[in-house]
């Protein structure tokens, strides 16, 4: 077979096989032929368009433009101290299908005027299917004579009471695992922010990946299985501790949405 010679042979060897001329094409996306022309000859599309024609042709932008393929590493901080202030919450916030919080404790995510339980449940409002797996209080790992010393069990309890409001917003699923966590995961949508656990220091000291899970983005690909792992043995919380209380800083759900979205009480 003769190799394609034009300056994208990618996408023309895409539109061969889906039997799409460039008038065709340019008709199936709303642009002229002279446009689509253009683009065999080696000119990249905006963005949206793009995804359009990929879509027509059936296969990948990053195929017909690997030009734009984005790092999975987006960046590396030596600790949490060292990202900015807002990232954790700019990840949660610009999801629109999944957001996972999988970690021990995780207080810093809920204390305070930082906390993000307030924004986790406008997301789940949103449509945004939202889990958090936290460390069982009661469980063998939280209690084990090697994170005694650690309070682990307490920072738990502590924790699972900033969340208890959430069990009644339709789309939060909080959950308690029993595993020995060798990384914690914030993840929003493509977006993971994952601290990678360091024998000998706390988890504030320990690295941070900032990773986004393009397409074969292996490394995001491995904490996106660790988080359904882990939630496959996780159990819900029980009715003594799911007393209903309302921290302070979970703003109330707005009036309109309550009646479709919460669940009663």
């Amino acid at each position: 077979m003769k190799e394609p010679t034009s300056p994208n042979g990618e996408l023309a060897a895409a539109m061969r096989v889906a039997g799409l001329t460039a008038a065709q094409l340019a008709a199936r996306i709303g642009v002229s032929a002279r446009t689509v022309v253009r683009w065999l000859a080696g000119r990249a599309p905006y963005p949206h368009y793009r995804d359009q024609v990929a879509a027509a042709v059936g296969v990948s932008v990053l195929q017909l433009w690997p030009q734009f393929a984005r790092s999975e590493v987006s960046d590396l901080y030596p600790n949490r101290e060292a990202m900015p202030p807002r990232l954790a919450r700019e990840v949660i916030a610009q999801a629109r299908e999944h957001v996972d919080v999988l970690a021990d404790a995780a207080g810093y995510l809920w204390e305070g005027p930082g906390g993000i339980v307030s924004m986790l449940a406008a997301r789940a409002l949103a449509g945004v299917r939202v889990r958090v797996l936290l460390a069982d209080p009661d469980g063998d790992v939280a209690n084990s004579a090697e994170v005694r010393s650690t309070m682990l069990a307490e920072q738990c309890r502590v924790a699972i009471g900033h969340l208890l409001p959430l069990l009644a917003v339709s789309g939060v699923d909080v959950r308690l695992h029993d595993e020995v966590l060798h990384a914690e995961v914030i993840r929003g949508d493509h977006e993971l922010l994952v601290t990678q656990r360091v024998t000998g220091q706390p988890v504030e000291r320990c690295p941070v990946l900032h990773l986004h899970a393009c397409a074969g983005a292996h490394t995001a690909a491995a904490y996106l299985d660790s988080i359904s792992y882990v939630a496959m043995r996780t159990r819900p919380i029980e009715a003594p501790l799911a007393v209903r209380t309302r921290p302070t800083h979970l703003r109330p759900v707005p009036g309109g949405i309550r009646g479709s979205n919460v669940r009663r009480l």
